[in-house]
């Protein structure tokens, strides 16, 4: 039977030119990217890391902010991140995404949360702040964060952001992350869905994903396809985005 009686399969067995990718594949290769928003101590860090598959995490919050995870039996991977160079058994920012390359390439990382941007940015401030100042200082900042997250964007990981959220909102931005800078403005093109974790007393489930506008929550993404509340599981929040665990 020739190539003239079945076109579509023709086309489909085609190569194509480098770069060039048909939308069949596209699913099959395709990760979250999801900037989680919520209060302090609320539970972000302990819900991802024991729901969310193969998880690493970026820890920029100190000793105590996986234990509760751990001690509740999570399965996960840790690197602690303390600033631009490092210090002591704590990696640099650029050591850390070089061994999340590293992990997730391999096949044995399947998540890296980031935890928190919010005190990244404030420990990148104060290290690099001993050197720099003014434009020269803000400028860095703003490199080193969102050059950073833009290298973290091209693993082939489901990637969470997660970031303390400033109460301060107004009628055009809504609530925004806690990041210093301009930073903040440029994570909205980078990270493809905007959630916010939630805690209501008497609600059931109590905690939960909040997608789409709601309450006092007003952001979305482009794979949010309804407004909804979603358990407090990664697993679950990762279908309903439509992504593959």
């Amino acid at each position: 039977m020739s190539a003239e009686d079945h076109p579509e399969a023709a086309q489909a067995s085609r190569k194509l030119p480098a770069g060039v990718v048909r939308s069949s594949d596209i699913a099959k290769d395709s990760f979250a990217r999801v900037l989680l928003l919520g209060p302090a101590k609320i539970g972000k860090t302990t819900t991802l890391l024991t729901t969310a598959p193969k998880p690493l995490v970026l820890n920029c919050d100190g000793e105590g902010a996986t234990q509760y995870a751990a001690a509740e039996g999570a399965d996960f991977l840790e690197i602690k991140v303390t600033n631009r160079n490092g210090v002591g058994c704590k990696q640099s920012w650029t050591a850390a995404r070089r061994a999340a390359k590293e992990l997730s390439e391999a096949g044995e990382v399947r998540t890296i949360v980031l935890d928190t941007i919010t005190l990244l940015g404030d420990n990148l401030v104060e290290d690099l702040g001993t050197t720099l100042e003014g434009f020269d200082l803000w400028n860095e900042v703003y490199d080193q964060i969102i050059g950073g997250i833009k290298r973290l964007c091209e693993l082939p990981a489901h990637l969470f952001v997660v970031g303390h959220m400033d109460p301060r909102e107004d009628l055009i931005s809504g609530i925004m992350p806690l990041v210093p800078g301009k930073a903040k403005a440029m994570l909205g093109p980078m990270l493809g869905d905007w959630i916010l974790f939630d805690f209501e007393a008497g609600r059931k489930p109590e905690r939960a994903f909040l997608l789409g506008p709601q309450k006092s929550w007003t952001h979305s993404g482009r794979n949010v396809r309804k407004t909804c509340i979603v358990p407090p599981n990664a697993t679950e929040l990762l279908r309903e985005l439509g992504f593959e665990p």
